[in-house]
């Protein structure tokens, strides 16, 4: 069983949270939301066939959040947001997921201590 098959709940779990804060945090900003096509992107269900351009697709959001401002909770999510990239990149990369799943954990705990 590949990495995406084996936590695609999870990515796709972490992947809408991370994004509804960020977005959340930028409506907060007055800077403006990701463009439609990209957003329909990221929320569209995945399979292990999409997720190389699913990876793409956040690596551009976290672009476009570059303009949300520099407030210690933007660096928070983009760094999240970056994290979870990275994640989906060690998964592809390697036929062994352990870095994977480490990432996903680290991600896991570090949006978890944002809202405690």
């Amino acid at each position: 069983m590949d990495f995406y098959r084996k936590h695609a709940r999870r990515i796709e779990h972490l992947s809408d949270l991370l994004l509804t804060r960020a977005e959340l945090f930028m409506a907060e900003q007055g800077t403006p939301a990701l463009p439609s096509a990209l957003h329909a992107e990221l929320m569209q269900p995945l399979d292990a066939g999409d997720l190389p351009a699913f990876a793409q697709a956040l690596r551009e959001a976290a672009v476009h959040f570059v303009m949300a401002g520099n407030s210690a909770e933007f660096w928070s999510l983009l760094n999240a947001l970056q994290s979870l990239c990275q994640a989906l990149e060690k998964a592809r990369h390697s036929q062994a997921d352990e870095s994977g799943e480490r990432a996903l954990d680290h991600l896991q705990e570090q949006l978890a201590s944002q809202t405690a």
